[in-house]
Parts: C-alpha cells; sequence; structure tokens
C-alpha cells in the first residue's frame, strides 16, 4: 500500500514537472532591442549632385559549374544617370579554380572578372555602362561558373562535386550617380519633385506648409498627404517636414519644393497671388489644386490645395493623391475638385499576390544552363496572419533542348524548397506547377519566392558554355496565395497594426497640441509617412483631435500620442492606462514588476508604450512620450524608419539618452487576439498539441494503473 502511494505521488510529481518546463517554453520575459546598424558608405556622388544605392540584402549562393541569379534596379523617368557601378563581397572556395564571373545588364554581358581562391572575402567594384541602362526596372544579373572557362574552355559535369562553390554577400550593391529633370507644372507628375528616391540629403526638400493656426481638418489632410508619400516610398525613408507658415523663414522657404494644404484665405499673400480669377471662382464649390514654380524660389516647385468652403473637402483632395489612377488624369496644372467628387480607390484582390501587378510585367525571363534563379518579394500588412492553405501557383514555359531527364523547376520560400516538378518535352510550351507553402515559413511580414531552374541540355559532357543556350520563363500571371484571418496581438512586434489594417486606416485618431510646434509636426508627418508604408487605398477613417478639444477618449478610435505630459494633457489623462506610468508631477517613469528604475535614469528615458484604451478593449493606445522634450527624439527612428521600427517588441520600448533600447513583455492576455492565441496551423499549435496530448495520455495512463490497483487490493 504504501508503496503504490510513492508510486503515485513519484507519478504526479513528475507529471507537475513536465507540465511546468512545458509552461516555460512559452513564457517570454524582456528582450533587449538590438539597434541595427546603417551602412556606412565611403562613395562620394563623383558625377551628379545625388546619388542612389540599391543594396542586395540577401547572400546568394552559386554551385555547380555555372550558375546565376537576378536582380532588379529601378532608374526613375526623371534622372539623368551620370555614373553607374556594381560594388560586389564575393567568398570563393578553395575548389573553385579559375571561378569567374560575369555580370549581365537587361542581358548584355558587361563584365567578366577571373575570381581569386579564397575563403575571405573579397571586393570587385565593376562599372555599369550607362547604354545598359533604361528607364523603369533593370534586371542585374550575376553569372558565376566555379570551373576552368578562361579561354572559352570546356566545362565537364564531372566537375559538379562538393566544395565548388561562390558566396555573394547581402552587402553587395548597385551605385548610381545622377542629376534630375525639371519639374513641369503638370499636376500628374506628382509625387515629384515632392518625392525623391535618393540617398543624398539634399534629396530630401519638400515641406508640407500649414496655415498659421491650422485646424484639425487640415492637419488630417496633411497627415495623409505624408502617408501618401510614404506609401509611394515604399522602403525608403520619407523624411517629410512639416510646419506652419510662422515656423519657417522666407530664406527656409526658398530650399523647398513645397505643398501648401489649408484655407485660400489663410493662405500666405505670395501662394493667394498665383491662382488667376478664373480659378479662384471654384473656391467655394470644393477644393482648388493648383502646381507651379515656388514664389520663395524659382527653381522649386509649389502645389497649392485650398478652398474657401468646408475644410472636409482638404481631406478629399488629400486622398485624391492618393490614388495613382486619378493623379495621372490630372494633365493640367489647376484641377478643381468640387464638393462630393467619388475620389475612392477601387478593392484590390485581397490574398493574392500576382507577378505582372507586383511590377514584373508579363513575366521573368531566365537564360544559361545549370542553376537559374530570379526571386519576387512580398510585404504582408502587419495585422494579418497567414493561416493553412498558402500555396504557390507558377505558370511557366522553357526550351525544348533540354535533358528533360535532369532538368527541373524548384521553388522556394524564404530560402527554403517547398516543391519541385521535372520538366517535360510536352509540357515545354505551357506548363503548371501548384504547391503548398507551410504557413510556418512566414512568421514575419515579408515573404521572398525564388523560382529555380535547373536546365541542363542532352548529352552534356565537357561542352563549351555558350555552345548552346537553354531558357526559361516564368509568366506574369503566377500568382501567390497567402490566406490570412485574424487580428494580432496587441504588441510592438506587429506595428503599424492596430493602427493600419488590411491595407486602409483603422479608426485612427492622433492627438496634437493646441498649437503645435514643427518639432511636433515634423514628428507625426515622419510617423504617418511609415504607416502609408502598408496603406493600400484612401477609404479607412483618419482624424485629428487637438488635445485642447479632447474632454475623453472616444471608443471608436485607435489613438495615436506623441509628445510629453506637459505638452499633450491627455498623457496625463491615460497615464494609469501606461505599461511604465509617470510619477504623481509626470516627471519620470515609475519602477514596475518589469523594471526597477532609477529616478535620476528615468527622468531622462524616452519610451514607446502600446497600451490597451481604458474606454474599448478592441482599441489601442500608441504613446511615444518622455519627461523632457529633448529626449523625445531618441525614439522617434522606431517609429518612423523601416530598419529601426523592426526592432520593437512587446508592450514597451524605454530609450536612455545614449540611444540605448530595452523591449519589455507585460503578461496580459486581453492583449491577444484569438488568432493569435490559437492558429490552428502554426508549429507553435503543433507543438503544443502533441504536448497536450502527452498529458492526456500521461494522466489516461496514471488514472488506469490507480484503477487496476485499486481493483486487485
Amino acid at each position: 500500500m504504501k508503496s503504490r502511494g510513492s508510486a503515485l505521488g513519484i507519478f504526479v510529481l513528475v507529471l507537475l514537472l513536465f507540465l511546468t518546463t512545458t509552461t516555460g517554453a512559452f513564457a517570454a520575459l524582456e528582450e533587449t532591442a538590438s539597434e541595427e546598424q546603417a551602412a556606412h558608405w565611403e562613395e562620394q556622388a563623383e558625377d551628379g549632385p545625388l546619388f542612389k544605392y540599391y543594396l542586395l540584402n540577401r547572400d546568394i549562393e552559386f554551385k555547380g559549374p555555372l550558375s546565376s541569379d537576378r536582380t532588379y534596379i529601378n532608374v526613375d523617368k526623371h534622372w539623368q544617370v551620370r555614373k553607374a557601378w556594381i560594388s560586389l563581397a564575393v567568398t570563393v572556395s578553395d575548389l573553385s579554380k579559375n571561378a569567374a564571373l560575369t555580370v549581365y545588364v537587361n542581358n548584355l554581358p558587361i563584365n567578366t572578372e577571373l575570381l581569386a581562391q579564397s575563403e575571405q572575402s573579397q571586393i570587385l567594384r565593376l562599372p555599369l555602362p550607362l547604354t545598359a541602362l533604361k528607364e523603369g526596372s533593370n534586371e542585374i544579373r550575376l553569372e558565376v561558373s566555379t570551373t576552368g572557362s578562361e579561354n572559352n574552355e570546356a566545362v565537364c559535369m564531372e566537375e559538379t562535386e562538393s566544395g565548388r562553390w561562390v558566396l555573394i554577400r547581402g552587402t553587395s550593391y548597385v551605385h548610381l550617380n545622377f542629376s534630375e529633370n525639371a519639374p513641369t507644372s503638370n499636376l500628374n507628375e506628382y509625387p515629384y519633385p515632392f518625392l525623391k528616391t535618393s540617398e543624398s540629403p539634399q534629396a530630401h526638400s519638400s515641406l508640407i506648409l500649414l496655415p498659421d493656426q491650422a485646424s484639425e481638418e487640415e492637419i488630417a489632410a496633411a497627415l495623409r498627404i505624408a502617408a501618401g508619400l510614404g506609401a509611394l516610398a515604399q522602403d525608403e525613408s520619407t523624411d517629410l517636414n512639416m510646419a506652419s507658415y510662422s515656423q519657417v523663414t522666407k530664406s527656409e522657404l526658398s530650399k523647398y519644393d513645397i505643398i501648401y494644404l489649408g484655407g485660400y484665405d489663410q493662405a500666405p499673400a505670395e501662394i493667394r497671388s498665383l491662382l488667376s480669377e478664373s480659378d479662384k471662382a471654384g473656391l467655394s464649390q470644393g477644393a482648388v489644386i493648383f502646381r507651379g514654380a515656388s514664389p520663395f524660389n524659382k527653381e522649386k516647385t509649389l502645389m497649392g490645395i485650398t478652398t474657401q468652403g468646408d475644410k472636409a473637402d482638404l481631406v478629399d483632395a488629400a486622398r485624391l493623391f492618393q490614388n495613382g489612377d486619378l493623379i495621372s488624369q490630372m494633365d493640367a496644372n489647376v484641377f478643381q475638385l468640387r464638393h462630393g467628387m467619388e475620389v475612392g480607390t477601387l478593392a484590390a484582390a485581397a490574398d493574392q499576390y500576382v507577378l505582372k501587378d507586383m511590377g514584373y510585367g508579363n513575366g521573368i525571363y531566365l537564360e544559361g544552363r545549370y542553376r537559374q534563379q530570379a526571386t519576387a518579394g512580398i510585404r504582408l500588412t502587419s495585422n494579418r496572419l497567414v493561416v493553412p492553405g498558402a500555396k504557390a501557383v507558377v505558370h511557366f514555359r522553357y526550351a525544348q533542348n533540354l535533358d528533360f531527364d535532369k532538368s527541373l523547376i524548384t521553388i522556394y520560400v524564404n530560402g527554403v524548397p517547398v516543391g519541385s516538378k521535372k520538366l517535360t518535352s510536352e509540357n515545354a510550351q505551357e506548363d503548371k506547377l501548384e504547391v503548398p507553402i507551410p504557413e510556418n515559413l512566414i512568421s514575419a511580414g515579408y515573404v521572398e519566392v525564388s523560382f529555380s531552374f535547373d536546365l541542363l541540355l542532352k548529352n552534356m559532357g565537357c561542352d563549351r558554355l555558350h555552345d548552346e543556350t537553354p531558357w526559361a520563363f516564368v509568366d506574369g500571371q503566377t500568382a501567390i496565395y497567402l490566406p490570412t484571418k485574424g487580428e494580432r496581438a496587441l504588441l510592438l512586434d506587429n506595428y503599424p497594426w492596430p493602427f493600419v489594417k488590411d491595407g486602409r486606416f483603422n479608426d485612427t485618431a492622433v492627438v496634437v497640441s493646441s498649437q503645435p510646434s514643427k518639432q511636433e509636426l515634423d514628428f507625426v508627418a515622419e510617423l504617418f509617412g511609415f504607416l502609408g508604408k502598408e496603406v493600400k487605398d484612401n477609404e479607412g477613417t483618419l482624424t485629428v483631435v487637438k488635445d485642447s478639444e479632447l474632454k475623453e477618449l472616444d471608443k471608436r478610435y485607435n489613438y495615436i500620442m506623441a509628445g510629453t505630459p506637459s505638452q499633450l494633457q491627455a498623457i496625463r489623462t491615460i497615464n494609469e492606462s501606461l505599461w511604465f506610468k509617470y510619477d504623481d508631477q509626470f516627471g519620470y517613469f515609475q519602477s514596475n514588476e518589469m523594471r526597477r528604475l532609477l529616478e535620476s535614469f528615468s527622468r531622462n528615458l524616452a519610451s514607446v508604450q502600446l497600451a490597451i484604451s481604458p474606454v474599448n478593449p478592441e482599441r489601442g493606445l500608441l504613446i511615444a512620450t518622455a519627461p523632457k522634450q529633448e529626449n523625445l527624439l531618441h525614439v522617434k527612428k522606431y517609429l518612423t524608419e523601416p530598419r529601426f521600427a523592426s526592432n520593437l517588441l512587446g508592450n514597451a520600448m524605454l530609450v536612455d539618452r545614449e540611444e540605448n533600447a530595452t523591449n519589455h513583455y507585460f503578461a496580459e492576455e486581453e492583449i491577444f487576439s484569438v488568432a493569435d492565441r490559437i492558429n490552428m496551423g502554426s508549429s507553435q499549435f503543433k507543438v503544443f498539441a502533441v504536448m497536450f496530448a502527452t498529458v492526456m495520455l500521461l494522466i489516461f495512463i496514471g488514472i488506469f494503473w490507480y484503477w487496476k490497483n485499486r481493483r486487485r487490493r
């Protein structure tokens, strides 16, 4: 009897230990944010005042006697390229004798270099002829031979053993020097020159100008313009400027291309004088949009959006500039948007990404023997969670001169193979491959799909590299289906959720000071430039509330507040909802169960906190705040720059004066959505299901054992 009781006790103890270990596997306390270092480029603009670099941003490994990979760069229609080169960080294995690298631009061979055998990285800087580049998308193909190929020597199949490889690092890049064409007065040139995709500081020379005493509608319209520019900038930082008229001098105004947005009667006299008498007649019937030389500097451009009627017309005009189709139709320097005119965008197909709609035109052409590969990237909105059912449907065709016993296509998702298919002579003119995509490969908001062809020729012993040229073509109708559902957890990991949902503003309200400073306007403009990168249409709700007008939070909205407690009374009002609360005098952040803070230290902290709205648990509060104004800028880059925003994790981030950032998670069940708690297809759920089944089996065995021994007794 005693031994049976001891055995039962041991079983219960083992079970408890198992449960404790299982629970611990899902716990997270605190993570330290690591700031991604910005790349430092020594190359300066040599033959043009502006420059642009396209980072490869992924490592490429070349194996076999001959293989190639492709990347794409864009030459803006407003550029006059003066010089171009490609910088490659290359590592070569010791067995890759006489390895050679050839660079092609739009299928034209540009340069061939023999690579030294060394597993230490070597830098190649190769010029690109300007005649090979064209306006729009340009294909850069890198082709590597890992066997003796100089002097047109033969390549033998037996030379494909492992150990022959060449690696091109993701730090490689294409660099362009260019000057810009002078802008015209046509409105359909927007967003040029207000948005320029250059790394040069002098390219960021645009200003969104508001009238003094700007209304809530005027600021809301300006933030829509900022979001639209952010959407057009894609992965680039927007570096926007926003100010009211009295906050900038005439000298400063002369340095900017300007977008004026506000009432006509409140506009500076210099801007009012740009409208003719006939154009002024439409001011009371809606918004008038005009463009021409800036009155502050004839070398710069000014675009005005103004009205004498309802300020809500300014918001509709800003929405118009989020509709690319309508922008392209404004082929004059003045346009009247009449009150009530429909400017909404058409809804895009949800969860489906087609190559031709992603900028790949009719498709992707691949040419050459052995491994040929091209990659397409897909960015997902932050609120969507990929669920079972994701798949790639690839339409393709290929040459008839292949060895169909050995040639095949393989699809990779984020570097992992998900499916392949042998090529056949019967299907060469029209082939199709449909492969499922495991949802556990898509844990972040970016998906990289690679189309890899192994193109081998018949009777290939030791052949010359270019005797025959096989090819393959991925059709533009190729589609990637990524079914998603559910709202994500209310965590900074998922920023800009919940303020952008399914590609549109999600009942977003911004609280600003009654008289916002230029620093505050710059902050919110750049923040909305970042949010705009996920905005796909102009239908969502975005509103601005002045602090003095905010009597209580509206349960309909997700709120954004950026400022100190002395600037925004609203931050004092919601202090009890913060994860890191202020003291009674609002001079420092208080300690809590996650972090002990010295008062002298916390007075110089800044924080980003994503909290639950106190009036609606389904809504969130994004608070960027600091006790001192000068410290608030330490968190700005995490909310406005893509390369830093990925460091936001948990419920709250604290940043000190040295810009050391720490993230903090707080255990609150309410912040998790149903989709986050139970994702039936996720690998985490599968692990949990196995653990749960194991526990239930142990419990059943224990009960059976106890019942059996009790019957014997």
